[in-house]
């Protein structure tokens, strides 16, 4: 599956839950190991399809705390992204 393919399907998937009346988190997994211009495709994708929240996840646990600030801030300063990111470490 490419990004471009799992980011479509991240939209429609968020947009088909919302139009469900839920409460949508959208986190892209394994943030901390992917190429940053795909992490921003995949919370773009979860703005477009209006998510209530995106969170950045380190869901390996291999990122240091300094590497994930760096991370969620390079997230919160790219184009589109919503300010209403949330960073978790689980």
């Amino acid at each position: 599956m490419t990004v471009e393919s799992a980011a479509r399907s991240a939209v429609e998937t968020i947009e088909y839950a919302k139009s469900r009346g839920l409460f949508v988190v959208f986190f892209p997994y394994d943030t901390t190991r992917t190429d940053f211009e795909s992490i921003r495709k995949m919370v773009k994708a979860g703005e477009e399809g209006h998510a209530d929240r995106i969170a950045v996840v380190d869901t390996v646990g291999g990122a240091s705390p300094e590497g994930f600030r760096h991370l969620v801030s390079k997230v919160r300063r790219s184009p589109r992204s919503p300010s209403r990111s949330t960073a978790t470490t689980r």
